[in-house]
Parts: C-alpha cells; structure tokens; sequence
C-alpha cells in the first residue's frame, strides 16, 4: 500500500496520486482519477476479496483504464455523431 501511495511520477517529481488530482474521467467529472483509486483502495477487504492486495490494486487501475477508454469512446462517437448531422 505504502509504494502505490508514494509512486513518483519520473517526469513531475510528483507522487503520481497528486497528479492524479488533477484529472478526471468524463463520465465522473466531479471526482478526480486520484479520488476513484483512493475509494477503492479503502473498500478493500482481505476477508471478502478472493485476491491479495496487489491483484487487487492491479484489477483497480485496469478498470479505471477501462472506464477512460469507453469514456474516450462514447466521447469521440458523440463528436462525430454531432459533426454528422451538420
């Protein structure tokens, strides 16, 4: 838990939840990328979860990569469908 919390980001120095901070999914505008993970990390439960923690943190990034790929998508298919109809 400890390295996912102080991950630096080798381009900023900063530690890559911080500039999590900073971004958002469309599809969650009000909640930042570093929010998301941070909730899903204090939902863990080691009794309930048939996965250790970090299959856990993995299967956390891999859905939020998910969920701003499809967000990515419906964006990008919205913008044609409206460039379309002009």
């Amino acid at each position: 838990m400890q390295q996912v919390i102080t991950h630096h980001s080798p381009n900023a120095g900063e530690r890559t939840l911080e500039v999590l901070t900073n971004h958002t999914l469309p599809s969650e505008s009000e909640t930042s990328v570093a929010a998301l993970i941070i909730d899903a990390l204090t939902r863990y439960d080691p009794a309930k979860e048939q996965a250790d923690l970090s299959l856990y943190v993995c299967n956390t990034l891999l859905d939020l990569w998910h969920k701003s790929l499809v967000d990515s998508y419906v964006s990008l298919h919205d913008a044609r469908l409206i460039q379309a109809s002009f």
